[in-house]
């Protein structure tokens, strides 16, 4: 929300608490908020910014109610099982584009929010057969603001990529802190 106000949009937040809501509004991050999803039915544009396991289930409150040529898509680090449902999901004459910055921090509460976050970051954005050529295009055009280099790459192409960077490096690290405490075990058996 940060980006995208400091980039000049008119942004409305939907947090899930209160307090959340009270701190957007009150530090100028969002123009308009609410905790009650209603609020960006009438949007342009939507960027579903949870979990991945709510990714889904938030779209589909919102499907039933998109107004026509509204674009939507998340920020999740998986693409190819929600591209899919959310293709299945989405009323004709509306998109949904999957989305991942490749930019984050441990903390999410909104005192470790950045405008900043996303400049100069990876932003991958996901095509399919079934992807909007002009949704896709919209889309890039907005998420260009946040002066990020965008990446266009289909859903498993994205999750195969993703789990290299992230979950190979984590597994290696494990099994050096295995392979270490084995021998720090043996040797301590020795003695």
């Amino acid at each position: 929300a940060k980006a995208f106000k400091r980039a000049g949009f008119f942004v409305i937040g939907i947090p899930h608490h209160q307090e959340t809501l009270d701190q957007a509004k009150q530090s100028g991050a969002i123009d308009v908020g609410s905790l009650d999803l209603r609020a960006v039915f009438d949007a342009d544009f939507i960027f579903i910014c949870t979990p991945i396991s709510q990714i889904i289930s938030e779209l589909k409150l919102l499907t039933p109610h998109l107004k026509p040529g509204a674009i939507v898509t998340d920020v999740g680090s998986t693409k190819s099982e929600i591209v899919s449902k959310a293709d299945k999901l989405m009323p004709k004459g509306t998109f949904f584009v999957g989305g991942h910055p490749m930019a984050g921090k441990e903390k999410v509460k909104f005192e470790a929010a950045e405008a900043d976050l996303f400049s100069g970051k990876t932003y991958i954005l996901t095509q399919t057969s079934k992807t909007s050529k002009k949704a896709l295009e919209a889309l890039k055009t907005i998420v260009a603001q946040l002066n990020c280099n965008i990446l266009i790459l289909d859903p498993k192409t994205h999750d195969t990529v993703v789990a290299g960077i992230s979950h190979v490096p984590l597994m290696l690290s494990v099994a050096l802190v295995n392979s270490v405490a084995d021998s720090s075990h043996v040797e301590n058996m020795k003695k």
